[in-house]
């Protein structure tokens, strides 16, 4: 411990997730009040983004589903190999639109 200071690079043992965490917090934590509600604001947009990117890809398997569904007579198994989806997803997307039509 005392010739901490002297060691230049991180050792490979600390790059695993839990360590790479503690050393983002410890970061966070030298940050001034301003800049810390910067990064947090930062945080929010990102996981807002990947939230709005995920709904779009769902939004689109299901909108694809339903199309296959109304417009081919494709069962479960082949639809769901189609839109990349479990087989229980068309069964579910199948009965919302048997209840529209």
């Amino acid at each position: 411990m005392k010739q901490l200071h002297l060691i230049q690079k991180r050792p490979a043992f600390f790059n695993n997730t839990a360590f790479r965490k503690l050393f983002n917090v410890t970061e966070i934590d030298k940050l001034n009040p301003e800049e810390q509600k910067m990064y947090k604001l930062t945080i929010d947009a990102d996981r807002n983004w990947r939230n709005v990117i995920s709904y779009a890809k769902y939004e689109e398997k299901l909108i694809f589903a339903e199309t296959l569904i109304r417009d081919t007579s494709f069962n479960d198994q082949k639809i769901a190999a189609l839109v990349g989806v479990e087989e229980c997803f068309v069964r579910q997307v199948r009965a919302k639109v048997s209840a529209y039509d």
